[in-house]
């Protein structure tokens, strides 16, 4: 019905191209922290050892020192009302084979963006990094289905 109205079945939109991750090790303990992109990718692979950890656990105590584990090593220091404790998913939801980056922004020198894609959930994220003490740090995460609109994500 849609190509009698004179849509097309292809699409027309060229995926941005997949860019180069800094390289960081399976533990993510060889981060860059005068790199934003090395600590975006740093987090992806922590929140996604994290995610497969607090699974295996049932003592929302031992999740939540994980969670904050990951949180004073690659994140500012603000509350985190939510803060994903018991929040996880089975596959992770962090998957540093499936998260591939398309754009870092230097805003300022203190803010930085970097936006991200998840080709398998067609979905973005924009994670916004503060220089803080000389190394940059994840301050908030936004995402968006493909093309929509930027949402609040807690992390």
């Amino acid at each position: 019905m849609l190509e009698a109205l004179g849509c097309s079945a292809e699409s027309t939109v060229t995926p941005p191209p997949r860019l180069p991750w800094p390289e960081v090790d399976r533990n993510a303990e060889n981060v860059e922290f005068q790199n934003p992109e090395s600590v975006v990718r740093g987090l992806i692979i922590a929140m996604n050892q994290f995610e497969k950890k607090a699974h295996r656990t049932s003592s929302s105590e031992t999740v939540s020192g994980l969670l904050a584990d990951v949180y004073t090593h690659f994140c500012t220091n603000k509350k985190r009302p939510y803060g994903r404790s018991g929040s996880y998913q089975v596959p992770p939801e962090y998957d540093p084979r499936e998260e591939y980056l398309i754009e870092t922004t230097i805003v300022n020198p203190r803010r930085a963006e970097v936006v991200t894609r998840n080709e398998k959930s067609k979905t973005e994220y924009l994670y916004v990094l503060q220089k803080k003490g000389g190394i940059w740090l994840v301050d908030s995460k936004k995402y968006r289905l493909i093309g929509g609109k930027w949402d609040a994500w807690s992390i």
